[in-house]
């Protein structure tokens, strides 16, 4: 209906995005949420997918006890859309709804909401116009039935100072939840590493046949009984390459501990990859036991997750190939200053563009003698 998209993003996901072809969903919430704003020049609308709704509940249980420790499930799952409509030209105006299944969703908006205020109101760290405006009595609640708003007359500062805020603190919330759902999703592929190598007294190379004689296989692949994929393993015909007809049918079944949270589930493309350099635990063609990273195992990078341009189809056995002249490259991502890893005690760390630095090669190989600096 509105013909045009702006995509605002990384330059690799915008590619993505733009590399392939727009398919339409009917999403009539969507619908309805641009129709509550009314002809007011700034509207938006937020409605979390199926998938985003279930990561969003596993997460964060309960919101945190600034917003009353309430149950999330029942506010994420019970909200079907959120609107936010503004005019900022002559007297500025905002208006939020907030559109449940029920009244009594409706009502758990709102509480969380005067929480809200009341939590952010008390920061020292606010502008005074915000202060102000949070004060103010001017952010008026109204429910009916099913849908709760709130109305915002206040002066431009205050406009402006507000919409600074709420997008500072998406933003904080975004980063957050990003961060956790890799560093889970690091720690549950690091467990499945350490069973794996009980089962087989050493940890899989980056890529070796299963059996003599056999195609050359994907670590992650190996792992799948470990991240209770089983189902997934015994489609996994060993006997063929890993882009046969058979098995490129399970690219896009890709297992969610091998997703970061902004990734698209059908891509069948996973930033989750070993180093794969001489010396690093994916550089021995035949594994690496335990008691061969001399190096120590909290002192070892088991696994990385790179950036999203180096991404490689999870099936593949092809990973990360640390380059020791530019150390940086592919590691962190662009206006980035950090990148998550696991470590081979089963640790998921943030290892900072200072700490990649000082560090360089010794934060890989598994019996290098150097002695780490984490500072």
């Amino acid at each position: 209906e509105y013909g045009r998209v702006l995509i605002v993003g990384s330059l690799e996901l915008s590619k993505q995005i733009t590399e392939k072809r727009f398919q339409t969903t009917s999403r009539p919430e969507f619908a309805a949420g641009l129709a509550a704003g009314g002809a007011k020049s700034v509207r938006v609308v937020v409605s979390p997918a199926k998938e985003q709704r279930r990561v969003l509940t596993e997460l964060l249980p309960t919101l945190p006890g600034e917003l009353g420790k309430l149950p999330i499930p029942r506010l994420v799952n019970g909200v079907s859309w959120i609107s936010l409509a503004a005019d900022v030209s002559g007297e500025p105006t905002g208006e939020l709804t907030i559109e449940a299944i029920d009244e009594g969703t409706a009502k758990l908006a709102g509480e969380v909401f005067a929480e809200g205020v009341k939590f952010a109101s008390s920061l020292e760290s606010l502008p005074s116009s915000v202060k102000e405006t949070l004060q103010s009595g001017k952010l008026v609640s109204q429910f009916s039935g099913n849908k709760m708003s709130v109305v915002m007359n206040v002066e431009n500062q205050g406009v402006r100072n507000v919409t600074s805020l709420l997008t500072d603190l998406a933003d904080q919330w975004w980063r957050d939840t990003y961060r956790t759902r890799s560093f889970n999703n690091l720690k549950q592929i690091c467990l499945a590493m350490h069973i794996l190598h009980d089962a087989n007294g050493r940890f899989p190379a980056s890529a070796a046949p299963n059996q003599p004689g056999q195609p050359a296989v994907s670590w992650r692949v190996l792992a799948l009984p470990y991240l209770d994929r089983e189902d997934l393993y015994k489609k996994y015909k060993f006997e063929e390459p890993w882009d046969s007809e058979h098995n490129k049918q399970l690219l896009n079944q890709m297992p969610d501990d091998f997703m970061t949270l902004d990734q698209d589930p059908e891509s069948g493309l996973t930033t989750y990859q070993m180093p794969s350099n001489k010396n690093t635990l994916g550089g021995f063609p035949n594994g690496v036991g335990i008691r061969e990273i001399t190096d120590g195992t909290s002192n070892t990078v088991m696994v990385l997750q790179v950036d999203p341009a180096k991404a490689v189809p999870w099936t593949k056995p092809e990973d990360f190939e640390v380059d020791p002249a530019k150390i940086e490259a592919g590691l962190i991502s662009e206006g980035e200053e950090k990148f998550y890893t696991g470590f081979c005690d089963g640790s998921a760390r943030t290892i900072s563009r200072e700490q990649l630095n000082r560090n360089k090669m010794g934060l890989f190989t598994i019996n290098g003698k150097e002695i780490l600096d984490l500072r």
